[in-house]
């Protein structure tokens, strides 16, 4: 857990998406579409020193490697830059149970492409549901909606809420 958002004046505790700056291309994430890892990074180094981050073409998606949730809503923030798209980012969190089963699906939020012409921490986009009985590990899935242009995403975490007292 740690405080990479700081300095933007969210003091919340996250947990780091493995891989989740992209450093190691695209391992612990699987990709769909047009996606890729680029020359690039959010300019702030949250997560360490890095030069990479990924390329989400139209279309294209990622979804992280599972981590572990406590019964509580789960929030995700990233930071991510639009280059001349023409729609946004859906978030989507993955649950699954203990046997790896899809236990529910939750529309987190929508990056909208307004105001990320240069690197941003997104908002952080809330749940109003708590977690499907039996769910052990949450994923996130990043989507890009656009049709035209790329988003670029770096350093990826997930707000178990823990440090809420939730």
């Amino acid at each position: 857990m740690s405080q990479p958002f700081a300095q933007f004046g969210d003091s919340d505790r996250y947990c780091a998406f493995a891989n989740n700056g992209f450093e190691n291309g695209l391992s612990s994430w699987s990709a769909a579409g047009n996606a890729s890892v680029v020359p690039g990074n959010e300019p702030w180094f949250v997560s360490g020193p890095g030069s990479s981050a990924l390329d989400l073409g139209p279309g294209a998606s990622v979804t992280s490697a599972p981590l572990p949730v406590s019964l509580v809503d789960p929030w995700v923030k990233f930071f991510a830059r639009s280059a001349g798209v023409n729609g946004g980012l859906r978030v989507q969190v993955l649950f699954q149970g203990f046997t790896g089963n899809l236990t529910g699906i939750l529309n987190v939020g929508y990056v909208s492409p307004g105001g990320y012409a240069s690197w941003q921490p997104t908002g952080i986009q809330l749940s109003a549901l708590a977690l499907p009985i039996f769910t052990s590990t949450a994923r996130v899935q990043i989507t890009s909606l656009a049709s035209s242009g790329d988003w670029l995403v770096d350093d990826a975490y997930l707000d178990p809420m823990i440090s809420r007292g939730a």
